[in-house]
């Protein structure tokens, strides 16, 4: 648990007034619709088969995103992530 503390650490508290969150929602926001475009068309064969490289890298991409999104919304104060691990 202190280990994932340190980490939190590392991280700046968030100005949620400023131009950079405002950014940063933007790119956030692009890889959930990103996931809402290509998640459904996976089901088709062509486009699974076609395109399965590409995705599994946005996939990818977009994952380590909302990560890193989550340690940046626990550093609003208004997030649950702390006080769990805190506790």
């Amino acid at each position: 648990m202190h280990f994932l503390l340190s980490i939190l650490d590392l991280f700046p508290s968030v100005d949620t007034r400023g131009d950079r969150y405002r950014r940063w929602s933007v790119v956030v926001a692009v890889a959930v619709i990103y996931n809402l475009i290509t998640i459904p068309m996976l089901v088709f064969d062509d486009f699974g088969y076609r395109f399965y490289c590409y995705w599994v890298a946005g996939n990818f991409i977009s994952d380590v995103l909302f990560i890193v999104d989550a340690i940046v919304q626990s550093k609003r104060g208004s997030s649950c992530l702390l006080n769990l691990i805190g506790s």
